[in-house]
């Protein structure tokens, strides 16, 4: 049934109300993705990770020991089921829609991972998300160690000599690892993770009307956020909304004057007031 994007809203506003530990994190990735897929059934997106879980457990059977967990369900959900990180065209959205990842056994970092969680969870096992900067991952929490696994590398079993590296790679230069970047993530922030990424895509692809509908989201998540607010504001400009944009580039200067780019978005918000004046019908939304 094809939904509203108020409902879809609604629904999303409501799940992230609950308690972080009680957030269906797989029903909210499926909301993100249905404000791009609005006849999207969650009930069976829903079911195929169920139905992953079930024989995934199959084969990890009575075993007990943590690395042998691991290694198992990585052989399933990689080896067997073919899970698999984009490389060929890394910042497609799809790569950031749960229900295209289940799809179509492709994704990025964080969409992998958050499969790899949700099975977990459906099994009782203690995996969480790891945002590390870069490259988000997985982890595995045993009573006396951490196995912590890159799902967008076949799930492989990371090393500190790994995360270095893989450190490096993302940034383009030596960088330290820091035993603080394997800190578990809220179910909050893997949900604003994902978004920031379809932002960034939407931005690259100027694909305005996308952006701010996810910003919109991100504004759910953190109310009044002074970047959310100011890129709301650019965004409302750029598809005609001068009274919104007027309203939320003075709030992001009112927060915080003294902003590095507090000039260069006064700048602007003095020549969306000059256009404003011009146009007595500026403060309608375009179309």
């Amino acid at each position: 049934m094809k939904m509203k994007q108020i409902e879809i809203r609604e629904l999303f506003e409501k799940g992230l109300s609950r308690p972080d530990d009680e957030i269906d994190l797989a029903e909210m990735a499926l909301l993100i993705a249905q404000e791009e897929y609005p006849n999207l059934d969650r009930g069976h997106y829903l079911g195929v990770l169920n139905g992953l879980a079930k024989k995934a457990a199959r084969r990890i059977g009575d075993e007990t020991e943590p690395y042998s967990i691991v290694n198992r369900l990585s052989e399933y959900i990689f080896d067997e089921e073919g899970f698999r990180g984009d490389e060929d065209d890394y910042y497609d959205p799809r790569n950031s829609f749960l229900n295209d990842v289940l799809d179509r056994r492709t994704g990025i970092p964080i969409t992998l991972s958050l499969v790899y969680i949700e099975v977990g969870r459906r099994l009782g096992l203690p995996i969480v998300g790891v945002g590390m900067p870069g490259h988000f991952l997985a982890k595995y929490v045993a009573p006396d160690e951490e196995i912590v696994v890159a799902p967008f590398y076949r799930g492989i079993i990371m090393s500190e000599a790994d995360y270095s590296e893989l450190l490096s790679r993302m940034a383009g230069r030596p960088t330290p690892f820091h035993h603080d970047y394997l800190a578990a993530v809220a179910k909050k922030e893997i949900i604003t993770r994902i978004l920031n990424n379809l932002k960034a895509i939407y931005l690259h692809r100027e694909d305005h009307r996308r952006a701010l509908a996810v910003v919109e989201r991100l504004l759910l998540i953190r109310p009044g956020e002074p970047p959310q607010v100011r890129d709301r504001g650019f965004l409302r400009y750029h598809l005609g909304d001068l009274a919104g944009a007027l309203s939320d580039l003075e709030v992001y200067l009112a927060s915080v004057p003294d902003a590095a780019d507090a000039e260069d978005v006064l700048q602007h918000l003095e020549f969306v007031r000059e256009q404003l004046q011009g146009r007595p019908d500026a403060g309608q939304r375009g179309s």
